[in-house]
């Protein structure tokens, strides 16, 4: 799955689904505005132990990967 996100109105927050009900599955998200994209996990989940993840103004891009609890970071390109 892939979001490029292009919000060009301020910082934007980015919910990630269930890594329960989506296990197994990848995200790529790629930041695109001169503005922060936060990404968040739904519940308790976690995204590599932390509560959010940051991708700085563009370019940057994360590769999210479910581990049918919580989610890893995969990959990274840019600032974060």
């Amino acid at each position: 799955h892939y979001l490029q996100v292009a919000n060009t109105g301020g910082a934007t927050i980015v919910t990630l689904p269930s890594a329960v009900t989506a296990c197994g599955r990848t995200y790529i998200v790629k930041n695109t505005t001169s503005n922060n994209v936060t990404l968040t996990p739904i519940l308790s989940q976690t995204i590599d132990a932390a509560a959010t993840f940051v991708l700085d103004a563009s370019p940057s891009s994360a590769i999210f990967i479910s581990d049918c609890l919580n989610w890893a970071i995969v990959a990274t390109h840019g600032t974060h």
